[in-house]
């Protein structure tokens, strides 16, 4: 095992899946490597100690951004499930979990991030509001473990939320003072579009452990670097700078995913204009836009303790479809550029 191209280490990882999920996952992540300015823009790793096997694999994503895939254990043939193997299996994955974290840092990744599962306890009734309040299990796998081990954090817990047309509320009038713009981000200078974005990011309740941590500039590469390529004609922009008359006030970022089903990758608004009722008309010109260009499913994530936003998505017909907690590891201070920004 010890010469595997990290292409053989990935179907090694995602043993437990079908095979035609296995080759999807690897056509990918080739397609992503051809198309990298990284040296190594997929790494994996592995470690063997008296015939037990961890390992695990990283991709780094344009934008500068490192993200840990599947990672796997295989105790020596026979030897149970004892507390000793379950010791060795954490310090196995943390050990390649480490490896994987420096080599996507030393080739200049400023943040490398992980997601796990979440089971919220004993909840039955997923229009919650206030998730805040929610009791989670504790993580108990080897993997989050592991995580802990290597020095990953654990910076957000977050919902990920979904909405079919079945499900989209009828219109209905949109009350508010003024009527906003939505005007593509091109149109105005990039100068001005960082600036509007990084005046979302104050005093944010979605993950503000992450502001400062990355540059603008790559946190908005790494966003459009996800558009895929899809089968109908080439769609119009879907990046937005929020206005109210003249002055930008937000902005609005999705993410296509295919030709059916488009992600809700960020929506902002600078702290002045939060509370003004201007969300209702934001979701009113996504919906017209899913509408005309004929999307299907709209997704989203969003931070437990963001409740404004967690109101506002159910109103619109999203639902909590799952939990997840956010871990990261970031450059050390010397190493690191430091901006308000954001990633994730």
């Amino acid at each position: 095992m010890e010469n595997m191209p990290w292409s053989d280490w990935v179907r090694w990882c995602h043993a437990d899946q079908s095979q035609s999920d296995i080759d999807a996952t690897v056509l990918t992540l080739i397609d992503l490597s051809d198309r990298s300015k990284y040296r190594t823009p997929i790494i994996s790793a592995h470690v063997e100690e008296q015939g037990h096997v961890a390992a695990g694999y990283v991709v780094l994503y344009p934008g500068a951004l490192g993200s840990l895939g599947k990672l796997r254990f295989r105790a020596q043939q026979g030897s149970g499930n004892t507390p000793s193997i379950e010791r060795i299996e954490r310090e196995l994955l943390a050990s390649v979990i480490r490896t994987l974290c420096n080599a996507a840092l030393e080739q200049g990744a400023e943040l490398v991030q992980a997601i796990s599962p979440l089971n919220a306890d004993s909840v039955t009734d997923y229009s919650v509001t206030d998730w805040s309040c929610v009791s989670f299990a504790e993580p108990d796998s080897a993997r989050d473990s592991a995580l802990a081990s290597a020095g990953m954090n654990p910076v957000a817990k977050l919902i990920r939320m979904e909405r079919d047309e079945v499900r989209r509320p009828l219109a209905s009038p949109t009350i508010q003072n003024g009527i906003l713009g939505f005007k593509q981000h091109d149109e105005i200078s990039t100068r001005d579009w960082h600036s509007i974005i990084e005046a979302t990011y104050i005093e944010t309740l979605d993950v503000p452990e992450l502001n400062g941590l990355r540059n603008i500039e790559h946190t908005l590469e790494g966003y459009a670097s996800t558009q895929p390529r899809m089968t109908q004609p080439r769609r119009p922009g879907t990046w937005w700078v929020i206005q109210d008359g003249c002055v930008n006030i937000g902005c609005l970022l999705l993410t296509p995913n295919d030709d059916q089903h488009c992600e809700l990758t960020y929506l902002g608004l600078a702290p002045t204009s939060r509370g003004q009722g201007h969300s209702r008309a934001i979701m009113d010109h996504l919906d017209r836009w899913a509408t005309t260009h004929g999307f299907e499913r709209m997704t989203l994530a969003v931070d437990i303790r963001n409740k404004p936003a967690i109101q506002l998505y159910q109103s619109r017909g999203f639902v909590a479809e799952r939990f997840v907690q956010a871990w990261i590891r970031v450059a050390e201070p010397e190493n690191k550029v430091t901006l308000s920004t954001r990633a994730l």
